[in-house]
């Protein structure tokens, strides 16, 4: 059993192995409801036609799953400094399953009656802003009172736009890290139990305005235009 690096949740993750036999082990907490998901979102995406880790146990009660090792190379590891081609090629088959399940999540997890997360609204967009103004503009920036607030306003504005768009199903943590590119297939996407409904245009940002993978606005427009 080795333990792997922690992924900023009340999740501890282990890689068991005996021989060639190889699986993910999770021991989830209570500190966040999300977490419980897990296995449900996990039935859900696979018959979505969608690629993630196969569920082989779940314990509710001991608060334990474990899932099918899909290996360590994630998008970041592949696409993190390559070629601009290279990159495309890479995303492309991502953004398939973003269109998979940005256009048939969201009737799908109505009529499994599937438990989410509660959806983009203007209180959760508010959230969201005040914690970037706080801790980014304010806090690692220095913007001054003034300046931050500005730029809040035009946050506020891109936010009244989104709640006008179509509420599809995101994965809401839509980014290189979470999609693992296994030696053969399509890739799989981890991390969703976040799953909730709002704008397609939330898990794009994700993607293609990453935190970890710095793609040129060519690349950006390219894969925006695939999507």
């Amino acid at each position: 059993a080795l333990p792997l690096s922690p992924r900023g949740s009340d999740r501890a993750f282990f890689r068991l192995q005996r021989g060639r036999a190889r699986a993910i082990l999770v021991q989830y907490g209570k500190e966040r409801t999300e977490n419980a998901l897990y296995a449900g979102h996990t039935r859900f995406l696979a018959g979505l036609g969608l690629r993630v880790p196969a569920l082989l146990a779940h314990d509710p009660r001991a608060r334990l799953l474990l899932l099918e090792d899909a290996g360590s190379r994630d998008l970041l590891a592949a696409a993190g400094g390559a070629p601009e081609r290279r990159q495309i090629a890479l995303y492309t088959p991502v953004l398939a399953l973003a269109v998979r399940l940005h256009t048939a999540g969201a009737a799908a997890a109505r009529q499994a009656r599937l438990r989410l997360m509660p959806g983009f609204s203007p209180a959760l967009y508010r959230w969201e802003r005040n914690y970037f103004t706080r801790h980014f503009l304010r806090g690692r920036m220095g913007l001054t009172p003034r300046a931050a607030a500005a730029l809040a306003g035009e946050l506020e504005s891109v936010a009244h736009a989104l709640g006008q768009e179509p509420r599809r199903l995101i994965h809401r943590d839509f980014q290189s890290t979470n999609i693992l590119l296994p030696q053969t297939g399509t890739p799989v996407l981890i991390d969703y139990q976040g799953m909730r409904l709002g704008a397609a245009a939330y898990d794009l940002a994700s993607l293609l305005a990453d935190p970890y993978v710095s793609l040129s606005e060519s690349v950006q427009a390219a894969l925006l235009e695939e999507y």
